[in-house]
């Protein structure tokens, strides 16, 4: 069976972390080629951790709340 060994990973284009605005974010995201964002924030030992990903639909909810 095939594995991801092979494979070269690339770094997200479009990230975002905690302290990132909500106008921000949506700018992030709606230029972005895929339309979302990664949300990272650093772990204990300075690394980034994944929290998730963005869509717009979900800054829409939080920019109407």
């Amino acid at each position: 069976s095939a594995t991801l060994a092979g494979l070269r990973a690339r770094p997200f284009a479009a990230v975002v972390g905690p302290d990132t605005t909500l106008k921000a974010a949506l700018d992030v995201v709606v230029t972005s080629r895929t339309r979302v964002a990664v949300a990272v924030d650093d772990d204990a030992d300075g690394a980034p951790r994944y929290l998730g990903i963005l869509t717009v639909d979900d800054l829409a909810e939080g920019i109407t709340r």
